[in-house]
């Protein structure tokens, strides 16, 4: 993948952690600096930039809490099913 993926991947993840209320303390500072890092030309630092954000999100383990957060929105409240 190319540097603008990885980009936008990290801008992805940040956006979703901002709206679903994940790593709230640093989410709008990450998402503003990769909206920042995608509208510049590329230098040779952004592959540092790129893996330190990618090790980020591996140790904050972002994914899987975004995972567990879409999937609490899916559970159906055990008063709330259906009758027939």
């Amino acid at each position: 993948m190319e540097l603008a993926s990885y980009t936008a991947w990290l801008t992805y993840f940040w956006r979703r952690a901002r709206i679903h209320g994940v790593e709230p303390d640093v989410a709008d500072e990450r998402l503003q600096f990769w909206i920042n890092q995608s509208s510049r030309s590329s230098s040779s630092h952004d592959a540092v930039e790129v893996e330190r954000g990618l090790m980020e999100l591996r140790r904050l383990g972002l994914e899987n809490q975004l995972w567990k957060k879409s999937r609490q929105r899916l559970e159906v409240d055990p008063d709330q099913t259906f009758r027939c």
